[in-house]
């Protein structure tokens, strides 16, 4: 695949992070801590099943259509999360998602209980 382009704000911007010591220490101290969180939250989902992950997010097997569940997110409670339908080889099956705050993540894990349950 082709490189992601970087205009010239995004690369000052990038630099500008890394040279902040104070956000990179903060951050990779709350990473484990935030992932920890969402994979065990997704875990205690019927039908859920999350895999490892050391990035910053989180790659998950859904009980149905990751499409539906996508939009169900999107349109019911304002959260996006990414489909993996670019990657052929995951199918419809399959969502991405990324590592937010703790608040967050209970609200993520709140309305995908309530999708299971209406479904």
């Amino acid at each position: 695949r082709d490189p992601w382009s970087v205009n010239g704000l995004a690369a000052v911007a990038v630099a500008a992070a890394l040279a902040d010591e104070d956000f990179r220490r903060r951050t990779l101290a709350w990473l484990p801590m935030a992932r920890e969180h969402l994979l065990s939250g997704l875990q205690a989902l019927p039908g859920w099943d999350p895999w490892p992950s050391q990035a910053n997010f989180v790659l998950v097997r859904c009980p149905g259509s990751a499409t539906q569940i996508q939009e169900k997110l999107l349109r019911q409670h304002r959260i996006l999360v990414r489909d993996c339908l670019s990657f052929p080889e995951l199918g419809d099956r399959y969502l991405r998602i990324g590592l937010r705050t703790l608040t967050e993540q209970e609200q993520l894990l709140s309305a995908c209980r309530e999708i299971l349950e209406n479904s």
